[in-house]
């Protein structure tokens, strides 16, 4: 017999979860290059722009060195 599954919607979810990533001790610029990777990997080109160019502060270190590729 199989158990029930209450959905809980994801914006319920998402602030628990930031909030466990950043009790786990990771500093941030490892988590942005985290999140930078995972969306290369997933094909998210919304996602990877947001990380380099709307990322803020976090991601300036990116930012340096990609800026004489284009």
């Amino acid at each position: 017999m199989r158990g029930t599954f209450d959905y809980v919607p994801l914006t319920t979810l998402f602030p628990h979860l930031q909030k466990a990533i950043a009790a786990g001790g990771v500093e941030p610029k490892l988590l942005a290059l985290v999140h930078l990777r995972a969306s290369q990997i997933n094909g998210c080109s919304a996602c990877v722009y947001d990380s380099v160019a709307g990322g803020g502060a976090s991601m300036s270190f990116v930012k340096a060195p990609l800026s004489g590729l284009g």
